[in-house]
């Protein structure tokens, strides 16, 4: 199943309750991201110590044009920085304790009939132990679809993309503390290019998306538990609607 399990915090729990009362492992929910080959790669470099502990990790999605015309959104934080939530929750493998959102009308809300609270928004995480995330999303990055996680450790850093309008080619690269005159890992995953138009998270997340059927069927085929299930949908929406409990607008925000 897409995401969201049904678009809402009380029906996420009420669909969740159910599901785990008659049907406790039929669901598999599609977060794509934790099937990226440059994200895994990542994953490994934070489980092997790389970086030492990390204390911050920051993912930002950025589309190059706004929502669909007549597209029906429950908001910019459930609809996209859902994936970067999951993302985080499973890097770190720890759930946030409390959550904020600052969000934004600034530009592509304009210029479409999509209805939409923000075009541009930022949800700051705080986690027990000295670890905070920040994802920013934003549907105004016109000079082309954005994707980069930052993953900040004591003993260095990890970057997954960045923008420079090459999106087959994925950088992830570790660096060490300052003085180190190279990198601590360096890798370019290489994605498909399908030769025609197609929506712009297919040319970044192509590779993921058939990594995650193939993960289903085979888990169909051995009657083996899902790798994802609606209780990550559940906790995704659970930390977006604890940021959207405490939201700042330029309406609410201190004059200066």
């Amino acid at each position: 199943m897409e995401k969201p399990l049904t678009g809402t915090l009380e029906g996420d729990l009420e669909f969740s309750a159910e599901l785990d009362r008659d049907h406790p492992n039929a669901l598999m929910l599609a977060f794509q991201r934790r099937f990226d080959g440059p994200l895994q790669h990542a994953k490994q470099l934070i489980e092997s110590g790389a970086i030492g502990r990390v204390f911050k990790v920051y993912s930002s999605l950025e589309d190059s044009n706004p929502a669909p015309n007549g597209y029906k959104s429950g908001g910019i934080l459930p609809d996209m920085a859902i994936h970067n939530v999951d993302e985080i929750l499973w890097l770190t493998g720890r759930m946030p304790r409390a959550a904020l959102v600052i969000g934004s009308r600034i530009y592509s809300h304009r210029i479409t009939t999509c209805e939409e609270d923000f075009d541009d928004a930022l949800l700051y995480l705080w986690f027990e132990g000295e670890l905070t995330a920040q994802v920013q999303v934003s549907r105004n990055h016109v000079s082309g679809y954005r994707n980069e996680t930052v993953i900040y450790g004591e003993e260095g850093q990890i970057h997954v993309g960045h923008f420079e309008q090459k999106q087959f080619e994925i950088l992830v690269e570790a660096y060490g503390r300052r003085g180190r005159t190279s990198p601590i890992d360096r890798r370019v995953f290489q994605m498909r290019d399908y030769g025609r138009p197609l929506p712009e998270f297919i040319d970044r997340f192509g590779f993921a998306y058939k990594a995650e059927l193939a993960a289903f069927v085979e888990c169909c085929r051995a009657k083996q538990p899902f790798p994802t299930s609606h209780r990550d949908g559940l906790r995704g929406q659970q930390v977006v609607s604890a940021g959207m409990r405490a939201v700042l607008t330029p309406e609410h925000g201190a004059a200066v």
